[in-house]
């Protein structure tokens, strides 16, 4: 079985609507647990200033972004090298943009701009 004889059989069992349909339940789960403050970490920085961090966010963000990115290149038969590419780079700004929310003080900024 070919990639592309795979994209038939997503075709044929809506793998398209599963695929967004996981990834809203996910982000529903994440977006509960951090109104009933779970998910979230308050830090202290030097200058006594409290930061709240989101970490349920990143794990949202961790699984879903990937699913939508498939879903968006099934529906366009992108290739399995582009479809690889693009979720390993989704996942790398995620991961960066996590740490960076945990870091505290101006080494954060150095992870942001690794998004870019």
């Amino acid at each position: 079985m070919n990639f592309h004889s795979g994209i038939l059989l997503c075709e044929f069992f809506h793998c398209k609507d599963n695929i967004i349909f996981i990834a809203a339940i996910v982000s529903a789960g994440a977006y509960y647990m951090m109104m009933n403050g779970y998910g979230v970490v308050h830090k202290t920085e030097a200058d006594e200033t409290v930061v709240t961090i989101f970490w349920a966010r990143y794990v949202d963000r961790f699984f879903t972004t990937p699913l939508i990115l498939l879903n968006i290149a099934l529906l366009v038969r992108a290739e399995a090298g582009e479809i690889v590419m693009l979720v390993g780079n989704d996942v790398l700004m995620v991961l960066a943009g996590a740490i960076g929310s945990t870091q505290l003080g101006s080494s954060k900024w150095i992870w942001y701009f690794d998004l870019i």
